[in-house]
């Protein structure tokens, strides 16, 4: 028991040493403390370090020594339950971690957080999002890690009364260390701008300015793809909603954007667009049938006309995307005209829409620059569903019974069926000029045996050609004297489908 007391003593007496140490340096910070900046003022970028430590990192500066130092870090997070997750300092300048740190308060909007720095003047960097891959390589699951607790329980104590303090909101005499930039580990995994979160008061002050409308609408540009459908980003908070957007396209683009419907008063049904040519100061013209929707039709898997119905329930967002075909031969200039969003429930908005359209011609309608999005046209493609070919599959080559599509080459028996498949693929399949490798470990047949095992004998006058075009061979075969007949199709994307299969006996 005596030595019980005598550590709860000795603990006891390191608190209040950190206690004292404590109290003399926010004294001290008062007056030499960096000001807090506004969350809009730290700018967001891309770093450079190991995945183990997460996609997401915060870069701290801190000038002044001291046993502890607070620094509140304007994240704005999207995900839902931000204290569940571990965070993680670094001191900078010698890569150790700093066991010292306490989790004041973890919310989405920001995170309190004090902490016992190692390197002064210097920078600590703040992980707030490790996490860990679970799982086959094939089918990965991603594991945010837990919160842990590495500080020192007497540090942690003495710091009791000022986390206190920090939790009950009360800041006063206190500066907080300068948070200089959000960091990404790469660009793909930027949050900013369009999953940066304005708070719930941002968002109710931004509807009380719009009153009497069931829903606002928000057009934005395609490099900053729509993500959130529960929330609003902070950018359309401060910009608020617009019934105009400009954008700039080449010649012969897909030219595509994003306009966002908020329905904040209601849920808004059925929704639909109306286009309108878009026309230049010199009276030319891109026409109506220019413009789509994807959200709202295209075309089906077997090229048929597709509508959708698009219904926004309240206090959700939609990102509808659209796209211009700019024709090749547009005569460079400015285009204008007008979408406008209708609702069974609620009441149309024209948009107006203004295309800087540019000199420059794109071949390609712009599909090879992942940023213009112009990839979505290929959602209403009916490539496939004829017989012809397309790019860079080439057309069926027939060699007496051999025929050869890119990469492979099929081999017909006398009954019909494959004698050999030969790939030319490469191992990785980003080449098809490599070495022949043969697929069957022998030519196929046809085993039918009758009740009493006696195997049946086939007859065959060999495969015909039924059907040829550049994209299809169609082959059959009828053997004399018979009703017996098969029929399968070769073409350039795939190296041969049996799609028609009869076997009959003879009478």
């Amino acid at each position: 028991m005596s030595q019980h007391n005598h550590g709860s003593n000795d603990q006891r007496g390191m608190a209040s040493a950190w206690g004292h140490r404590l109290r003399f340096f926010f004294a001290f910070f008062v007056t030499v403390g960096i000001g807090p900046g506004r969350a809009e003022e730290v700018p967001y970028g891309v770093g450079d370090w190991p995945e183990a430590l997460g996609n997401h990192r915060a870069r701290i500066r801190v000038e002044q020594p001291a046993e502890a130092v607070w620094v509140r870090l304007p994240w704005r997070r999207r995900d839902t339950a931000p204290e569940r997750t571990e965070i993680i300092v670094i001191d900078a300048a010698t890569n150790q971690r700093i066991e010292n740190v306490l989790r004041v308060n973890v919310q989405r909007q920001f995170g309190d957080l004090l902490f016992q720095p190692l390197t002064v003047p210097g920078e600590c960097l703040v992980y707030y999002m490790p996490y860990k891959t679970e799982g086959s390589a094939y089918f990965p699951a991603t594991v945010y890690l837990p919160p842990s607790n590495t500080a020192q329980p007497a540090w942690a104590a003495a710091c009791g009364p000022l986390a206190e303090r920090l939790r009950a909101g009360d800041t006063s005499g206190l500066e907080p260390a300068r948070v200089l930039e959000f960091q990404a580990i790469n660009t793909f995994h930027r949050f900013d701008p369009m999953e940066i979160v304005a708070s719930p008061h941002e968002t109710q002050t931004l509807v009380a300015a719009h009153p009497g409308s069931p829903y606002l609408l928000f057009p934005e540009d395609r490099r900053h793809p729509i993500r959130m459908t529960d929330e609003l980003p902070l950018r359309w908070v401060r910009a608020g909603p617009s019934a105009a957007f400009a954008g700039e396209a080449c010649r012969g683009e897909d030219y595509a954007f994003q306009i966002g419907l908020y329905a904040h008063g209601q849920a808004v049904e059925d929704v639909a667009a109306e286009f309108s040519d878009l026309t230049s100061g010199a009276g030319k013209a891109i026409p109506a049938s220019a413009w789509r929707c994807f959200n709202l039709g295209g075309t089906d898997w077997l090229g048929r006309p597709l509508r959708k119905v698009v219904t926004v329930p309240r206090r959700k967002v939609q990102a509808l995307w659209f796209s211009v075909a700019v024709p090749r031969d547009a005569p460079p200039g400015m285009y204008r005209g007008t979408v406008t969003l209708r609702a069974r429930n609620a009441p149309f908005t024209p948009i107006a829409f203004t295309l800087r359209v540019a000199d420059t011609v794109l071949e390609d309608a712009g599909v090879g620059d992942l940023w213009r999005h112009a990839r979505l046209r290929w959602l209403d493609s009916t490539i496939g569903l004829d017989q012809e070919v397309y790019p860079p599959y080439t057309p069926v080559e027939v060699r007496e019974r051999n025929f050869s599509v890119l990469g492979r080459t099929v081999g017909l028996a006398d009954n019909g069926l494959l004698s050999g498949i030969a790939s030319t693929f490469t191992r990785n399949v980003d080449g098809a000029a490599g070495t022949p490798r043969e697929l069957l470990a022998e030519p196929m047949r046809w085993v039918v045996r009758m009740e009493n095992d006696r195997p049946v004998i086939w007859r065959s006058d060999g495969p015909r050609i039924v059907s040829r075009a550049p994209g299809a061979v169609r082959l059959g075969k009828m053997s004399p004297g018979s009703k017996n007949e098969d029929f399968s199709t070769l073409g350039p994307a795939g190296v041969c489908a049996i799609d028609d299969v009869r076997v009959l006996g003879n009478k």
